[in-house]
């Protein structure tokens, strides 16, 4: 499957419950669905695309309310 990569980076992003590993586990989400946003020749369905703006929303809420 194409986009189960950036799913289980950010599936590990939202579960992870230790704080300290928290940051890290979102940078590698982000890092991830940025990867899937760049690659050329794989175009995004629509599903896909709101997904992963989501996800991008969700990651960015856990940045600024993690503590």
């Amino acid at each position: 499957m194409i986009n189960a990569n950036w799913q289980e980076a950010y599936k590990d992003a939202i579960m992870e419950m230790d704080a300290a590993r928290l940051p890290e586990r979102i940078e590698m989400a982000r890092m991830a669905i940025h990867e899937r946003l760049s690659r050329a020749g794989e175009p995004l369905s629509k599903r896909e695309a709101d997904d992963l703006e989501g996800a991008l929303r969700t990651l960015a809420y856990l940045t600024r309310n993690a503590a």
